[in-house]
């Protein structure tokens, strides 16, 4: 997901205000580890090379560093919270960032690692629709021009 977000403001010709660096780590990664082939045969369909990437699991640092953490699934968000409740304005779920607190359509996204197609299927329609959404909202909050 970190990798198309990239891509769309990549894409999107609109230029950053700063220098902004998205980043993937998983919660409960397994480090070095290339990426599943359906993933990378999904990211290549969409014009991204996957080869060179690397599984890399959440860290302290990364959370310090970070300006913005968007996490999948609710838990990961608690988790990280939990550890580091000084980053409550800068996490959020995926479908939480720039939505109403309240709003129905916040929800976890689930991995899709060890299911089936449809499964599979099902992600990469949700990280589309989020990832559009979410480049949107940035670029509503100013961080574009």
């Amino acid at each position: 997901m970190a990798a198309l977000l990239q891509k769309s403001l990549r894409d999107s010709g609109i230029r950053p205000r700063r220098k902004i660096s998205v980043e993937s780590a998983g919660m409960n990664a397994n480090p070095n580890m290339p990426a599943l082939p359906t993933i990378s045969t999904i990211a290549y369909t969409r014009g991204i090379q996957m080869q060179d990437h690397r599984t890399r699991i959440v860290t302290p640092e990364l959370i310090r560093n970070a300006s913005l953490i968007l996490t999948m699934e609710f838990q990961h968000k608690e988790r990280i919270l939990q550890r580091h409740p000084e980053m409550f304005d800068r996490v959020f779920q995926i479908s939480e960032f720039g939505r109403d607190p309240d709003d129905a359509a916040i929800q976890d996204v689930i991995d899709p690692t060890g299911k089936d197609i449809e499964e599979f299927q099902q992600f990469v329609a949700t990280a589309d629709s989020e990832v559009n959404r979410i480049a949107k909202h940035l670029l509503r909050i100013g961080l574009f021009d």
